[in-house]
């Protein structure tokens, strides 16, 4: 009885785990979180990682599950599907080709059967976590922008004495001395 309990919490805690590194990762992908391709894309990533062996399921299943989780029909979840991996594709395609197929050459878009099997694999290696990370990480820097003035809004004497001065200029002064630093 309790080892029930145990396993069901853990399997509970591997799906948050699983939803929230498909949401980090649609979202350093740049889809809109308010677009129903995102929230079926969303739905379809979750339940491909789920499956045991995804490779021996149809796709047609997969357009079935995201149509009933999505209360579409199957026809709308394929084309949502092909049109959302097409746009995440075009948007990164050198970030794609090197997450999906470990390749420094740009590669063209898969089919979604393709591109949910090439998701399944990356999540078994970790690819995805670690992509994510470094996403996150790149996003959070000041660095990454090449005029940080514009981006933290740099003034001599903000009205009101409201923030430190010294401190706006210790920021500048740090990214004065990157400003042709490179991000990897």
């Amino acid at each position: 009885m309790k080892e029930d309990k145990t396993k069901v919490q853990n399997e509970q805690t591997k799906r948050e785990e699983n939803e929230e590194l498909i949401k980090l990762f649609l979202l350093h992908m740049n889809a809109y979180a308010w677009s129903k391709g995102y929230r079926r894309l969303k739905s379809a990533l979750q339940y491909v990682i789920e499956l045991e062996n995804p490779e021996e399921h149809q796709v047609k299943e997969l357009y079935c599950e995201v149509a009933t989780q999505t209360k579409c029909s199957w026809l709308a979840a394929e084309r949502s599907l092909r049109y959302e991996i097409q746009k995440l594709w075009n948007m990164q395609p050198e970030e794609c080709s090197k997450l999906f197929f470990r390749s420094t050459t740009r590669c063209n878009c898969p089919s979604v059967s393709s591109f949910m099997m090439l998701f399944y694999t990356a999540n078994k290696r970790d690819s995805i976590r670690n992509w994510v990370e470094v996403a996150e990480s790149r996003s959070l820097s000041i660095y990454k922008y090449r005029y940080a003035r514009q981006f933290i809004g740099m003034k001599r004497k903000p009205a009101g004495n409201v923030f430190d001065t010294n401190i706006d200029r210790r920021v500048e002064l740090c990214i004065g001395k990157t400003k042709n630093a490179s991000i990897i």
